[in-house]
């Protein structure tokens, strides 16, 4: 099979040693080529355990997976496979540098094109937009990698770039960026700033009777929101239905009761308290003069959401406005991270929103409001998936309002104090847990957004033209700036709450089955002593019961892979959660390792300095 013509144009240049060149099959190293699964995390762990011996001080990826080479329109399915040349391609290769431990300096450029609208003429294509998640994660969760997305015009063919514009990209590699995100266009080079604007204030009609003066809301119109039984959906709805007195379709993804039910499961006990909740909420949108219906459906499953589409036309006759809110976030790391995981995530917003744009993009829509959040901003730590989603939302606005259909708007919202994630105990616990903290909730919600004030700022935002609004209570310099600092997971352990000392202990035997058999066990119950800064720890007690969190862990097993000096992850970590588990997983690791070595060097291995 012949190498990539893209990676051919690089070498034309002379990449350098420590320079390796990704393209959608090919690595190009200095030392020639070979063939690699973009979605094979063996593959990458290969290449990496190649480079470790031939890295000098440092190594520079040229990530070409991001740059489509088509010349058709983008036609749209919600499973795109090139998603595993883009977003997957970089979650392995991150995986694959922790997973090697990897510790010089690494710089990817992640290349691109038809993701960002600079002069308004590009031809766009938001689907590999997801590269611009890990780009700003994974510096946060790796400290020695950086990265930056260098966005190329689309006149021509990747493997016809000038020289100079080959020359220029890995220029890129040599110094610091104000912004992460560049764009090449004619001859000049963009960086990516975000300007402050202020919208006007809309004035709302006071009477049923007069029309509101929200210029692309009509009253008695048909709107559709996905997850619109979530609380930011059933928030906007309430709004709706106090502004124009609409008919609302709202979808959900789990079972629901049917509408001629409500009423009775209100004076029963049969229903869940949360329906019960939801039921009073949709009772109170119809007192305020709106007619709903609540339709089952995943908004990235087709069939189901093209189900919704039919019944809503066959039932109303039209679609006058979309709110795409469904959405999915759990906090995780990188390196624990699954295909599954990711999709589960990216499938609500990336594939949700390719299927509503293809089945309504002949329909005579006044808007689609696209939910973003500001998590594409910022890129936060153990959120690279939810990152990715939320760019792909932010380029696709752009993409959409290109075709000049209906009008698309992207807003990047923050957290919502008193609904959707704000008031989700579990997602707080999960966060803090993976940090090891327990305030965290209080100080996330100091700094978010009340409902009053989200409501006020969509108003503004739907009535002007803007295909992108970034809504911030605090300073977006100053986030910007915080998001730019090193992430150091350290600052996080020394809040970790001394309450963990008095969790229940399960695993201390009084027959002493709980105490260490050979010098293995009796190593690790030091390591795992000085981290948890408890003086006995039982080799049967689960990490996840000592109040165990990822932090740790990760301290945990940066100890092991020094005392031991063997290849050793995160993720192995928690598939052995105990004290003796671990100490087998770490025996059979060195017998694996010991017929090469001396008697000598066997026993040093083992031993415990």
């Amino acid at each position: 099979m012949a190498e990539d013509p893209a990676l051919a144009k690089f070498d034309e240049l002379r990449l350098e040693s420590g320079f390796v060149c990704f393209g959608e099959q090919f690595v190009h190293r200095a030392d020639g080529s070979f063939e690699l699964n973009p979605g094979s995390l063996d593959d990458y762990l290969k290449l990496f355990r190649e480079l470790e011996g031939r890295a000098e001080g440092s190594i520079n990826i040229v990530h070409l997976g991001s740059v489509k080479r088509d010349d058709k329109e983008t036609a749209y399915s919600p499973c795109p496979s090139n998603q595993n040349f883009g977003f997957y391609s970089l979650l392995r290769i991150a995986q694959a540098i922790g997973e090697r431990n990897v510790s010089v300096p690494i710089k990817i450029g992640i290349i691109s094109n038809r993701i960002h609208q600079v002069t308004g003429e590009e031809r766009l294509d938001p689907e590999m937009a997801t590269v611009l998640g890990p780009c700003g994660v994974i510096p946060k969760e790796f400290p020695n990698v950086k990265c930056f997305n260098v966005d190329l015009p689309d006149n021509q063919a990747i493997e016809n770039l000038p020289d100079e514009m080959v020359a220029a990209i890995l220029s890129e590699f040599a110094g610091p960026h104000q912004s992460q995100v560049i764009a090449y266009r004619g001859r000049y080079r963009w960086e990516r700033r975000y300007e402050q604007v202020k919208l006007p204030k809309v004035v709302l009609s006071g009477t049923p009777n007069e029309r509101t003066e929200i210029r692309r809301l009509r009253r008695g119109g048909v709107y559709l929101i996905t997850g619109g039984t979530g609380g930011i959906g059933l928030a906007m709805a309430k709004y709706l239905a106090r502004v124009c007195q609409p008919t609302l379709v709202l979808t959900k993804r789990t079972a629901f009761p049917e509408k001629s039910k409500w009423k009775e499961l209100l004076n029963s006990k049969e229903a869940p308290e949360a329906v019960i909740t939801t039921i009073r909420e949709l009772l109170e949108i119809e007192r305020l003069g709106a007619e709903v219906e609540v339709f089952v459906a995943e908004a990235s499953d087709q069939e189901q959401m093209r189900g919704v589409v039919n019944e809503t036309f066959k039932r109303f006759h039209a679609i006058n406005g979309v709110i795409h809110a469904a959405g999915s976030i759990r906090p995780r790391l990188i390196k624990t991270m699954t295909k599954e995981m990711a999709d589960s995530v990216l499938s609500p917003k990336v594939h949700g929103t390719m299927v509503l744009f293809d089945l309504l993009r002949g329909a005579n829509l006044d808007f689609m409001v696209l939910f973003s959040s500001m998590s594409s901003v910022i890129g936060p730590y153990a959120h690279a998936d939810y990152s990715a989603a939320n760019c792909f939302l932010d380029a696709f606005a752009n993409y959409s309002n290109s075709l000049a259909k209906f009008h698309t708007l992207a807003i990047n919202w923050p957290v919502w104090k008193e609904v959707g994630v704000g008031a989700r105990i579990p997602y707080f616990a999960e966060l803090e847990a993976l940090l090891g903290v327990e305030d965290l909730q209080d100080e996330m919600l100091k700094r978010a957004i009340l409902t009053n004030d989200g409501l006020e700022a969509f108003t503004r935002a739907l009535d002007s033209d803007l295909p992108r609004i970034i809504v911030s209570p605090e300073s977006l310099d100053h986030l910007l700036e915080q998001s730019r600092a090193p992430f150091d997971p350290a600052t996080y352990l020394s809040r970790i709450q001394d309450g963990r000392r008095t969790l229940p202990r399960h695993g201390i035997q009084k027959d002493g089955s709980d105490q260490p058999s050979n010098e293995v066990e009796t190593a690790l119950g030091e390591i795992w002593s000085s981290v948890f800064g408890l003086e006995r720890i039982g080799v049967h007690e689960l990490f996840s019961h000592l109040g165990g969190n990822s932090l740790l862990a990760m301290q945990i097993v940066s100890k092991i892979r020094s005392l031991y000096q063997i290849s050793f992850t995160l993720r192995e970590f928690f598939e052995a959660p105990t004290i003796a588990q671990l100490s087998s997983v770490i025996e059979a690791r060195i017998l694996a390792e010991i017929e090469s070595l001396t008697d000598d060097q066997a026993r040093q291995l083992v031993s415990h300095p």
